[in-house]
């Protein structure tokens, strides 16, 4: 599965790209009224900026929004809890469903060699491993 960003939307509420939320559980906040509101609502404190979080506006409402059963999905995701690679098919077939085929890529360095991982979570297989040997690193300004 490939996605845009225009069929993602961020779950971060500090960056906005940050993370993404797959359009089906999108589609499954949208359907629930009381789970849009807070969502919704959520976005609003996020795009009045740094005053939000001061006052409290933000997290007290996120601290709500724990309430609706709907958005556990979505809150589940912030969390940046690690998974095991055998949680990994649970989490893909909670989020994208049974019948997409979803490879998750991943990186890491290691004793001076960088390392490109790619995980089959609806076959439960590692399908791609790149060694990339003395990489070189260029600083990018964003």
């Amino acid at each position: 599965m490939v996605s845009s960003l225009t069929n993602c939307q961020s779950t971060s509420p500090r960056h906005r790209y940050g993370r993404l939320v797959p359009v089906q559980l999108l589609e499954s906040i949208r359907s629930n009224p009381e789970a849009w509101n807070f969502y919704a609502k959520e976005r609003d404190l996020i795009d009045d900026g740094p005053q939000s979080m001061f006052d409290m506006r933000l997290p007290f409402h996120q601290i709500e929004m724990r309430n609706c059963p709907d958005l556990k999905p979505l809150l589940r995701r912030r969390e940046g809890r690690s998974v095991s690679m055998s949680n990994l098919t649970e989490l893909v077939k909670e989020t994208v469903g049974s019948k997409q085929s979803v490879v998750l890529l991943d990186w890491v360095s290691f004793r001076g060699r960088f390392h490109i991982i790619g995980y089959n979570a609806t076959r439960e297989k590692i399908c791609i491993i790149k060694q990339i040997e003395k990489p070189s690193v260029h600083k990018v300004d964003a």
